[in-house]
């Protein structure tokens, strides 16, 4: 909604709008910024879910599948309600779809029959196991303060592999600091 066009047509307050407008910053909804969803989604996990005993340990891949497939029209404040609830409901150490509320569930139409064309579900796939990926590294090496072969230790992987894994996602030692 502009509030600019609803102040010129006498819907809105003038001064209120005033008021409200200091910084104007134009962020596109998250239905539009799919990448988002798995951070975000993660980010809440965390803070929700070691809270609670046992610990919400993450998202099953389907339920991931879901939080990526649907609208979010109430935008990351839906998403950030949808993991809390999620995560006082969950029954197990991982949110998995039936943790999640009817409205979400019921209204996305995950690609499980044959043919299914609403998005691609390989692209979806990837997308999140990148992000899954990007987040792994991110957290290896800040729990090694940044000593790649410490990490790599850790991960069980060659550090030639973790240098060309940093390459891939950009990430680079000094924003870990």
């Amino acid at each position: 909604m502009d509030l600019a066009v609803r102040v010129e047509e006498k819907k809105f307050r003038e001064d209120l709008f005033y008021r409200l407008n200091v910084i104007n910053i134009a962020l596109p909804p998250l239905r539009e910024r799919r990448d988002d969803i798995s951070m975000l989604a993660w980010h809440f996990v965390e803070r929700f879910g070691s809270n609670r005993l046992p610990p919400i340990r993450g998202i099953t891949p389907e339920a991931m599948l879901l939080l990526h497939a649907y609208a979010w029209p109430g935008n990351v404040r839906e998403l950030q309600n949808a993991i809390e609830r999620a995560v006082a409901l969950a029954e197990g150490e991982y949110l998995d779809v039936c943790d999640f509320p009817e409205r979400i569930t019921r209204s996305t139409r995950l690609p499980m029959a044959e043919g299914e064309e609403s998005w691609d579900l390989l692209t979806v796939r990837k997308s999140i196991v990148r992000g899954f990926e990007r987040d792994y590294v991110i957290r290896l090496l800040k729990e090694n303060n940044g000593n790649v072969s410490a990490a790599a230790r850790q991960a069980g992987i060659n550090r030639r592999t973790l240098y060309r894994l940093m390459e891939r996602y950009s990430i680079g030692l000094e924003e870990l600091r």
